[in-house]
């Protein structure tokens, strides 16, 4: 089996790792066990609403517990992520929409609201993820077997050249981020922070695939990155490894908080 999803949320249980945090939050830590057992709550939700394998689940979700168990869940029953940006517009989130075609929508309202998209409009497969997993069994759920090169993510693209497009992931690429393990040294003793959301591939990758994988922590903040945000996050969690991006930190040093929180100029800073 290539389920890509016993990788990142079975296995590390299995492995011993239950009791440990694997992912931070504003609201506590969320276990390896509880992410676990939110993946396959969500997971029973998905199919009791009719998901089936390669059947799209669209998310319009903050960064959090909920994105990573509903992203996993998806995973695991075969079926097909996908990530939406949270700051779409109503004509470029409709337009995605009719384009993958979900059979399920796990939505945050106050996303939808931001966006201009009454839910009413889109039907009966719009929920919250409390909706998707009231009730459903806490039972583990097996990963349906799929193949390496099954379809595991759609992330669409910035639509700077023209309408945004579906890049197609594998459950094959997922694993691939172990190769960044050796070359950034990354330990499951490591706490980890990125400034850029869940939906862009760069940080699906190393805010979440790479800790997991690592059978690290990493730290998932709902809300977008401003410099005094990311102070707190550095006072208060002290990642060793921060990850982000050229405009955020130019404003980092613009807003002259290098000094205090060790920042240095380089894209990946392991931090004392």
């Amino acid at each position: 089996m290539d389920n890509a999803a016993a990788l990142f949320v079975d296995a590390p249980v299995e492995e011993g790792h239950g009791a440990r945090a694997a992912l931070l939050t504003p609201s506590g830590p969320v276990t390896y066990a509880r992410l676990q057992g939110l993946t396959d709550r969500a997971a029973h939700g998905l199919r009791a609403r009719g998901v089936e394998p390669e059947h799209r689940v669209a998310m319009l979700l903050p960064d959090g517990p909920a994105w990573a168990a509903t992203f996993f869940a998806a995973l695991k029953l075969g079926a097909v992520a996908v990530p939406l940006n949270t700051r779409l517009g109503a004509v470029d989130l409709r337009a995605v929409l009719a384009d993958c075609r979900p059979k399920a929508v796990v939505a945050d309202r106050a996303l939808l609201t931001a966006a201009g998209v009454d839910a009413e409009t889109l039907g009966s497969r719009v929920l919250d993820f409390d909706a998707l997993v009231a009730g459903a069994p806490a039972a583990p759920l097996p990963p349906e077997p799929v193949g390496g090169d099954a379809m595991a993510f759609w992330l669409y693209t910035s639509g700077t050249t023209g309408s945004p497009k579906a890049a197609v992931h594998c459950h094959r690429t997922l694993p691939a981020c172990r190769h960044y393990l050796d070359v950034l040294g990354v330990t499951a003793a490591d706490r980890i922070f990125a400034t850029s959301k869940l939906f862009f591939a760069y940080a699906l990758g190393n805010a979440l695939l790479i800790p997991l994988h690592a059978r690290a922590t990493t730290y998932l903040h709902p809300g977008w990155p401003d410099p005094a945000a990311v102070a707190a996050v550095m006072r208060e969690i002290r990642p060793t490894l921060f990850f982000s991006v050229p405009t955020v930190y130019a404003r980092l040093l613009h807003a002259d908080l290098h000094p205090r929180l060790g920042l240095r100029a380089v894209p990946i800073a392991r931090l004392p």
